[in-house]
């Protein structure tokens, strides 16, 4: 008994030996996370980041084999792989890092889906957008035409309605949510919608940004904003610019009202020596959310302005204020105009 007590004893004392050592190293290990914690805070966040890229390309290399099989019209494969894919990122929010691959996932999901008929997965897919998202304005929008196509109609009134909400400015939501409404005899709800439509578009600001070489544009170097509505015809506006010596660059900024058009005449440049017309199609420009050639352009996003940089001639120049003719216009369509007037679409 005695030979077995002491071998005992000599196992416990290695094992409170390991012990000691695994709580020594577990301690250590704690005390140097806590010193690069706050001796290098940036060597962690790299690190973290580094887990989170590793972390999320998992789901994205696997989002890049689906492409692979729907570049090879194996739908039945990708379709399998993206309801597992789906699947393990259901609970992933908005905020979350993964929420793209989740959104895109979902997105190829519904596309294959309504590729093998299967409308009601595709209309489940398209809520769980929805569900991510609920200010995203094309997710209620592609909602609303599969639950529409799937004969829910007052689904998709809803949704249009979610859409319009969001967006009340855009003919792709306001024309098939007053159709619908109006189909369903609620004249006075569709009729509503399209004024909604025209208020939201009734009007907006024109301004104008100026620099010099080399600077940004900044507020402190603005005009006032004017007010510009859809009068059919073109409106003259003069922006002051406080006798600016030196201009370089020139910015417009207008309304940003989708679906309108847009026609821009020439810019009159004042000067103490008098007035110099410019045509800015003459002169090197870009266009942010204008699209189109010759007179019109279409504004197709939020944020549409010209920007262009002034002829040699005139970057020496004291100028004084600059000049703009601008046309705004939006043509109603005749369904929209029937609905006003309680006609038959």
């Amino acid at each position: 008994m005695s030979g077995r007590y002491r071998k005992m004893r000599k196992a416990l004392s290695i094992g409170g030996n390991v012990l000691r050592i695994l709580l020594l190293i577990v301690t250590l290990a704690a005390l140097s996370t806590l010193t690069v914690w706050r001796g290098d805070s940036a060597l962690v966040d790299k690190a973290d980041a580094r887990i989170v890229d590793l972390y999320g390309s998992r789901y994205s290399s696997r989002l890049d084999a689906v492409k692979a099989l729907l570049n090879e019209s194996k739908t039945s494969e990708a379709r399998a792989a993206l309801e597992s894919l789906v699947s393990e990122l259901g609970k992933v929010r908005k905020q979350d890092r993964l929420a793209p691959t989740y959104a895109e996932s979902l997105e190829m999901l519904i596309y294959t889906a309504n590729r093998q008929g299967d409308s009601k997965r595709a209309i489940e897919a398209s809520k769980a957008q929805v569900d991510l998202d609920k200010n995203h304005y094309n997710y209620w929008l592609n909602y609303a035409y599969l639950l529409n196509a799937g004969g829910d109609k007052r689904g998709a009134i809803d949704a249009l309605y979610n859409a319009y909400r969001i967006n009340p400015a855009s003919l792709q939501v306001t024309e098939p949510l007053a159709s619908i409404l109006y189909e369903e005899k609620r004249n006075d709800d569709a009729r509503r919608v399209v004024e909604g439509y025209l208020k939201a578009n009734r009007g907006g600001t024109i301004s104008v940004f100026y620099s010099s070489e080399g600077e940004e544009f900044s507020v402190k170097k603005s005009s006032r904003l004017l007010s510009a509505t859809f009068t059919g015809k073109p409106q003259s506006f003069s922006f002051p610019v406080n006798s600016v010596n030196g201009i370089k660059k020139l910015r417009i900024d207008l309304p940003g009202l989708l679906d309108a058009s847009v026609k821009v005449g020439r810019i009159s440049i004042n000067t103490a020596e008098g007035p110099y017309a410019v045509d800015f199609r003459g002169l090197d420009y870009g266009l942010h959310d204008l699209d189109g050639e010759g007179d019109t352009l279409m504004i197709s996003g939020l944020d549409p302005f010209i920007e262009f940089i002034l002829p040699e001639e005139l970057l020496t120049k004291n100028i004084s204020s600059i000049g703009a003719e601008v046309e705004i216009f939006q043509q109603l369509p005749d369904r929209l105009s029937h609905i006003l007037r309680d006609g038959t679409i």
